[in-house]
């Protein structure tokens, strides 16, 4: 498990992010990191906003229900709901979903500094979700990577302006 402010990445490892096993759950999209979305929808957690995403790509008003239980359920529980989602686009969903999951990953964690500093804290390890064989197995480790690289950038900027501010 990583610890704020430690840096355990290097080149060569790895880490594996996975909640069901308690491997490093501080990053994974189940883990407690409030979230709001753009429209001021507060979320507990990145599946739950994530599968509220997924009910603007079904028809609407089927799945409003679904859409009020998500703002405060568990990540396992925001899971569940999401197979549950009626008149879903599958399609359009599929080809969508990859780009919804980075955006609300990213904010989760411009939002969340001590996350933020989790996920910095990997440094340049190859990340992975190991227990997932279908398509988030590759694309979340993938996105996560992304983020980190990105926010990164942003992370150190931050500190630069702070060093600027106390001389």
């Amino acid at each position: 498990i990583i610890k704020t402010g430690e840096v355990i990445g290097g080149a060569s490892d790895v880490i594996n992010i996975y909640a069901g096993t308690g491997e490093n759950a501080e990053l994974s999209n189940f883990a407690e990191r409030p979230h709001t979305d753009v429209l001021g929808i507060e979320f507990r957690n990145v599946e739950s906003a994530f599968q509220y995403a997924k009910t603007n790509w079904a028809q609407d008003g089927m799945n409003d229900d679904i859409r009020m239980q998500l703002q405060t359920t568990t990540g396992a529980q925001a899971k569940a709901l999401g197979r549950k989602i009626k008149g879903l686009d599958v399609q359009r969903w599929d080809k969508n979903s990859a780009d919804i999951m980075k955006t609300i990953i990213e904010e989760s964690f411009e939002g969340n500094p001590e996350a933020l500093a989790a996920l910095l804290a990997t440094g340049n390890a190859e990340l992975t979700h190991t227990q997932d064989k279908g398509k988030w197995g590759k694309e979340f480790p993938r996105i996560l990577m992304e983020v980190r690289e990105e926010l990164r950038g942003t992370q150190l900027t931050s500190e630069v302006s702070d060093v600027d501010k106390s001389n």
